[in-house]
């Protein structure tokens, strides 16, 4: 090839890349951010179903509940989920869960088995709730109870207002709080007693009130933290301090933890786990879910602080950071032996396999693009650990690699844009990379309850984009039918257990061992309940505005990839048988050992 046929091909080219670069943004800008819940409370043992692996995985505390994960707890746990379109959900003991849609102003969870409490504190946003016989529409504002048996489910209105639609007619059935509620399965429905199980009833009485105390805790976490994260102001209130520092020219509100120690680094007290085909850090810190999920870490004077997210796209003249919720934005690096990873800055661009939001760059659909481990600006803040430590430990504070420099992190280490059999050995072979905890699962559900949650997965694929607030609230308008009399359907009192030892997991369904359970055993008048008088936990604060996509990134960031489809809407039936960008300043951060002294509370 000739000199000017070479300069003319460069020419183009560089004409092409500044093209999609222009209009990379713009069309990120207009994909639907993925909305991430959290499992903030645990008493017992809650499992999720890895789709990936056919198998049950051990679930912590601050772990994700986002997408379509499906959950299963056993016959004594109770759980709690925060989601961040301020909807609150709590399960009793042999529950089966699954999320399948979440979006700023509507829901979707479905209730294969068990009993659930939802607090749809949102004032704008519709809750649908799906089970194998129906579904409930709950208004804005509502507390709901659903009991969901073998051969029926019931539904009580605490507070606000829900509408049950029977699975085989479609037909509406009014629910009101203080009046009856209502009991359904596969043909029927009819009115029922009313009455909500005491034991449970009170545990949500007391996850109430500490969530009050807590929220009431005055401080100026609340005056610096968006409104969607208001109510983990406590936590940030009782581990650190929020500073005035001089960020990128610009006087800025930082926060700093105080409980740890002088060499403390982010993203070293907890543990990475494939969630997805992402990394997702699940911390060991009681402030570590809201600082590593949202906002950023950075390095200023020697010390570590963390930016939270802004609640609008962007101050003029301070950090991108925009809300929304990431997984772990750390870039990652390797050598034979060792495995590290470093916290990324504002403007450092995060890669991932799935679209988290306007920060993430899809790895499949973006440009290949090598990354310099020396123009990451806090790569001499590199947490390093052994390969065979990455996923064997639950905190990588003990074996943390600390007589390590810059020089070697940058002459001996290679950078990659996401964690593959290049940076972790055997990564697609280990089935550890699922793992919470490393701690043995003694009992999993039985294979019939994958069925449920494959045909859920299979739903959602196709119907996500369709479910709307809109779309919900006209279908309470439709004319409503008459229960039957009361006792004409029998209350699920009681359902099947489906948990068994992990070696009868795939025994044929007329030999497992499953026990019978009870699900309502104690019973009192729903309205004698404390959260028939008063909102759910957290409605004190703000209502929170959508949430809004990070201002428009530089020319010089690599192209955003295809956004991955959001999870769709599940419509209720019973499954059949059968490339960096340029960096700020950065000083440097002590390398000694790090050590955890910040533990997490009590429930």
């Amino acid at each position: 090839m000739s000199n000017p046929e070479k300069w003319f091909s460069h020419a183009l080219f560089l004409i092409i890349v500044c093209i999609v670069s222009l209009l990379a943004p713009s069309a990120a800008a207009q994909q639907e951010q993925l909305l991430v819940g959290r499992i903030s409370c645990i008493e017992g043992q809650l499992l999720r179903y890895v789709p990936e692996s056919q198998d049950w995985v051990a679930v912590v505390k601050d772990a994700p509940f986002g997408l379509d994960d499906a959950l299963y707890s056993d016959s004594s746990t109770k759980a709690e989920f925060i989601m961040p379109n301020r909807l609150w959900v709590r399960i009793g003991g042999s529950t089966q869960i699954q999320l399948i849609a979440l979006k700023p102003e509507v829901s979707e969870i479905d209730v294969a088995a068990g009993v659930a409490r939802f607090y749809n504190t949102n004032s704008d946003a519709m809750l649908k709730i799906t089970t194998p016989f129906g579904y409930i529409l709950a208004e804005p504002g509502s507390t709901v109870d659903v009991y969901v048996g073998d051969q029926s489910v019931e539904t009580i209105v605490l507070l606000g207002r829900a509408d049950y639609f029977q699975q085989s007619s479609d037909a509406r059935y009014e629910i009101a709080p203080g009046g009856p509620s209502i009991l359904a399965d596969a043909t029927q429905v009819a009115s029922g007693e009313g009455q909500v199980d005491a034991a449970w009833d009170d545990w949500n009485t007391a996850r109430d009130t500490m969530w009050t105390k807590r929220i009431d805790v005055k401080g100026q976490s609340v005056k610096y933290l968006p409104p969607q994260l208001q109510d983990e102001a406590y936590d940030l209130e009782e581990s650190g301090t929020w500073e005035s520092v001089n960020y990128q020219g610009e006087s800025r509100q930082f926060w700093r933890p105080t409980s740890v120690a002088a060499s403390w680094r982010p993203f070293t007290a907890g543990r990475w786990t494939d969630y997805y085909g992402d990394q997702v850090w699940v911390p060991d810190e009681s402030f570590g879910y809201v600082t590593h999920h949202y906002g950023n870490w950075v390095i200023i004077n020697g010390k570590w602080y963390w930016a939270p997210p802004a609640p609008v796209p962007h101050v003029t003249g301070g950090p991108p950071i925009g809300y929304g919720w990431y997984p772990g934005r750390v870039a990652w690096i390797s050598t034979d032996a060792d495995v590290g990873w470093v916290p990324l800055a504002p403007t450092e661009v995060y890669y991932s396999h799935h679209y988290w939001g306007p920060s993430a760059v899809v790895v499949t659909s973006a440009p290949a693009a090598n990354i310099a481990v020396g123009s990451l600006a806090f790569a001499s803040a590199a947490v390093i650990v052994p390969q065979t430590s990455f996923y064997s430990v639950s905190n990588y504070s003990s074996v943390r690699i600390t007589n390590i420099n810059q020089t070697t992190i940058i002459n001996n280490f290679h950078a990659a844009r996401v964690v593959n059999n290049t940076v972790v050995k055997n990564y697609n072979q280990t089935s550890a990379r699922y793992n919470f905890v490393n701690k043995p699962v003694e009992a999993k559900p039985h294979a019939v309850v994958t069925e449920r949650i494959t045909h859920n997965a299979r739903l959602a694929g196709t119907e996500a984009k369709s479910l709307t607030p809109q779309i919900l609230k006209q279908a309470t308008t439709a004319q409503p039918a008459k229960p039957l009399a009361k006792a004409a359907v029998p209350a699920p009192t009681t359902l099947t257990d489906k948990m068994v030892p992990p070696d009868r997991v795939n025994a044929p369904k007329a030999q497992a061992p499953f026990k019978q359970t009870e699900i309502m055993k104690s019973t009192k008048p729903a309205a004698a309940s404390p959260s028939a008088k008063a909102a759910g936990p957290g409605v004190n604060r703000p209502q929170p505005p959508t949430p809004a996509a990070p201002p428009t990134p530089p020319a010089t960031r690599p192209t955003p990839g295809t956004a991955q489809p959001t999870p769709a809407v599940n419509r209720p039936s019973t499954p059949p048988a059968t490339h960096q960008t340029t960096a700020p300043a950065h000083s440097t951060t002590p390398d000694s050992k790090q050590q955890n002294t910040d533990k997490k509370p009590p429930q």
